[in-house]
């Protein structure tokens, strides 16, 4: 998978047990955004075992575009602050590829975008 590489220093303790995308039968809340699934709404749905513990982690469609198009690694619940990390302290949005953030949904496009634009403000305001 091409990603933009951002990059978490995740240690190899998690074991995969599933990883589906349902449609939500009831609502749920995105472990990384915390905003509500809705109902009849698909979402990414990912059970692992981490230190003898089951965990099982609920992702909506926009945190998971996230995921998949720019991030390689990553702790659960922390893919925002890893992606804003990346973008204000390291200006790594000059390395994203625009084909890259077309491919994110719109509300996480949005988001990315609202991200890189606060950075510019505040590089503006140094000035």
């Amino acid at each position: 998978m091409d990603c933009a590489c951002f990059d978490a220093d995740v240690d190899d303790y998690v074991t995969p047990i599933s990883d589906t995308k349902p449609t939500a039968r009831k609502e749920h809340t995105c472990c990384e955004c915390g905003r509500i699934i809705r109902i009849g709404e698909r979402y990414r749905l990912e059970k692992n075992v981490f230190d003898g513990s089951f965990d099982t982690f609920k992702t909506c469609v926009d945190c998971d575009s996230v995921r998949t198009h720019l991030v390689c690694s990553f702790y659960y619940t922390q893919v925002w602050e890893l992606v804003t990390e990346n973008i204000r302290e390291c200006a790594l949005f000059d390395s994203i590829p625009y084909s890259k953030i077309a491919k994110l949904t719109p509300l996480a496009r949005e988001q990315v975008c609202e991200i890189i634009e606060e950075y510019w403000d505040d590089q503006e305001d140094e000035y």
